[in-house]
C-alpha cells in the first residue's frame, strides 16, 4: 500500500466524521462543553448528508460523464483494468466479483464480438484470475496476455506499453468504470499509448439522475462519497506527479 492509499484509507470522508465524533466526545470528557458539543453536532450533519443525500453522486456526475460510450466497429486489442475482484482464487468458480465486475463482463462480451483482437491485462493481484475467468467465458487464452506487475493505473499503462507493444495506428478499447475513465486515458496518452477507446462501465449515477432511489441506504451513500472523493484525489496527486496532462482529461 502506496502513502497515498494509506493516507485515505485514514482520513476517507467517513472515517473522517468518525474523528470529529471522536474529538467532540473526548472534548466533552474534558470539560470542553461548547466545543465538544460543536463538534460533535457537525460530525451527525455531515455523516447524515453524506449517507442520506446524493454528494457522491454528484461528485462523480462530472467524471462518468467526461467520456460516453462510443460505437466500436473493429479492435486490434481490448485493454482490462483491474480493480473487479472482492476475492481471488485458482479456481474461477470460487472467486467473488466486486463492484466493478462489469468491467470483466463487458471485455468477455467485446472478446466475443472482435474475434481478433488481442485481450490485455494488468494487475499485480488480480490478471492471472481474470485471465482464466475470461477463457472459462469462452475467449481463447492465446488472445490473452498478462501483466503482472502493475500495482496503480500508472504502472498499467506503462508496464502495458512495454509488454503488449501497441501499433500507434492501432485501435485499443479500455474497459474501466465510468468514473474512473478520465484518469485511466490520461496515464495511457501519457505512457504513449494511441487514444483509446473509451469502454465506461458500472456507472454509480444512475440513468435517471442523482436523486433517484433516495433515501440512499447509509452505507451506500457513504460509499459512494467516499469513491468519489478517493477518485478527485487521485485526479490531483496524478497531475502533481505528471502522469496525466490535465487535471480532468477529455475527449480530442
Amino acid at each position: 500500500m502506496g502513502l497515498f492509499e494509506l493516507l485515505f484509507a485514514v482520513l476517507k470522508p467517513s472515517n473522517t466524521v468518525f474523528l470529529i465524533a471522536l474529538g467532540g466526545f473526548l472534548a466533552l470528557l474534558w470539560g470542553w462543553r461548547r466545543l465538544g458539543l460543536a463538534m460533535t453536532g457537525a460530525a451527525l450533519a455531515l455523516w447524515a448528508a453524506m449517507a442520506y443525500l446524493p454528494l457522491g453522486r454528484v461528485l462523480m456526475m462530472p467524471l462518468e460523464a467526461r467520456f460516453p460510450a462510443q460505437s466500436v466497429s473493429a479492435l486490434d486489442g481490448i485493454v482490462l483494468l483491474g480493480g473487479f475482484f472482492d476475492t481471488v482464487d485458482v479456481d474461477p468458480l470460487s472467486v467473488t466479483l466486486g463492484d466493478a465486475g462489469e468491467r470483466l463482463v463487458a471485455t468477455a462480451i467485446l472478446a466475443h464480438r472482435f474475434g481478433d483482437a488481442k485481450i490485455f491485462i494488468s494487475d499485480v493481484a488480480e490478471a492471472a484470475t481474470a485471465a482464466a475467468m475470461l477463457a472459462e467465458l469462452g475467449v481463447d487464452p492465446k488472445r490473452i496476455e498478462v501483466e503482472g506487475r502493475a500495482t496503480s493505473t500508472s504502472e498499467n499503462a506503462r508496464y502495458g506499453r512495454e509488454v503488449f507493444a501497441p501499433r500507434p495506428d492501432g485501435a485499443y478499447a479500455l474497459v474501466t468504470s465510468a468514473w474512473h475513465m478520465p484518469r485511466a486515458v490520461g496515464v495511457f496518452r501519457v505512457a504513449g499509448w494511441p487514444e483509446m477507446i473509451p469502454v465506461p462501465v458500472d456507472p454509480v449515477v444512475p440513468p435517471e439522475g442523482v436523486w433517484s432511489d433516495l433515501p440512499l441506504r447509509a452505507a451506500r451513500g457513504l460509499a459512494e462519497m467516499d469513491w468519489a472523493a478517493r477518485e478527485w484525489l487521485a485526479l490531483i496527486s496524478y497531475r502533481l506527479s505528471g502522469r496525466t496532462d490535465a487535471l480532468l482529461p477529455a475527449p480530442r
